[in-house]
């Protein structure tokens, strides 16, 4: 008895989905831009890191609000696909209620944090952040059955997220419009190589199945949407580059270029991006080149040689 109660345990953890923690993560990306925008002489970093910390742990509370929606909405098509059908719902071997109870209960507790100890700007985000869940996963709307708006929906979360770190460190400012296109095209970007990814495993007749827009899209338009999608953000990264010209930012374009080039490769080799993004992490050449772009942005707080 206390072996398959272990068991459930488990299922319903892995129901939550708590290995895709490096998405909330992300929101350091926000509080970063914050910090590089009012400067960081004469900052409490001791303050600064207790709200990132409370901020990262609401939003992944949300997020796995967003993720047991998808848990149980998806099952059905779910079935279909080569890893995804294994998951607890699909498998029968969790309860839908009590994940509803625990959506519930995390939703209460996020926004609660929220309230009390941030602006309201962090909860309007968070609020965002959970409707786009909801329409990305729900009928009537359901955006993740419409090509083009399903990955241009799903990569909104990235300035969602971005908009959470910035506002948790109250810079008195609001982020200016080039850094959330920036992070929606890299968004945009990786959701585009994850479709493709998923359009080499099925075969053409199948693939409908698993995902409407499957069946619409085609390789080769995947792969033009990953070309416009890193368009859009390089032109955005080079008008704040030109605005904020510094010796270490500029050395991230060439990384940059890199980084795209490698991403648009796997996708196309339909090897990397198969199942969720978080794989890349596991590639030792993916940790050296985050290392590096996160040595270079911390070094441009400084004054470059």
């Amino acid at each position: 008895m206390q072996e398959k109660a272990k068991h459930n345990y488990i299922h319903y953890i892995n129901a939550m989905r708590l290995n895709r923690w490096p998405r909330s993560f992300s929101i350091i990306v926000g509080s970063l831009a914050a910090l590089y925008t009012v400067g960081i002489a004469g900052q409490n970093f001791i303050a600064i890191g207790i709200n990132f910390v409370l901020a990262f742990c609401v939003t992944f509370l949300i997020c796995i609000v967003n993720y047991i929606i998808n848990e149980i909405v998806d099952a059905p098509t779910d079935y279909f696909h080569p890893v995804k059908h294994s998951r607890p719902v699909v498998s029968g071997n969790v309860s839908i209620k009590i994940l509803l109870l625990i959506a519930l209960l995390f939703s209460g507790i996020a926004f609660t944090l929220s309230l009390l100890f941030f602006k309201h700007f962090v909860s309007i985000s968070l609020f965002a952040l959970l409707m786009m869940g909801f329409l990305y996963n729900i009928r009537p709307i359901r955006l993740k059955d419409i090509h083009y708006l399903d990955a241009v929906s799903e990569s909104a979360n990235n300035p969602i997220r971005f908009l959470i770190g910035w506002y948790a460190l109250d810079p008195g400012q609001h982020p200016t419009l080039l850094y959330l296109i920036c992070w929606w095209a890299i968004g945009a970007f990786l959701m585009f190589g994850k479709r493709l990814s998923e359009k080499k495993i099925f075969k053409e007749d199948e693939a409908k199945y698993y995902r409407k827009s499957l069946g619409i899209y085609t390789e080769s338009a995947l792969a033009k949407s990953m070309v416009v999608s890193s368009a859009v953000f390089f032109a955005a990264f080079l008008i704040m580059l030109i605005n904020k010209l510094n010796t270490y930012n500029v050395l991230l374009l060439p990384i940059s270029i890199v980084y795209i080039i490698w991403i648009l490769y796997e996708a196309w080799k339909g090897k990397y991006l198969i199942d969720e993004p978080e794989v890349i992490l596991k590639q030792p050449a993916f940790i050296f080149l985050m290392l590096l772009i996160l040595a270079f942005i911390i070094l441009s707080f400084f004054p470059a040689p």
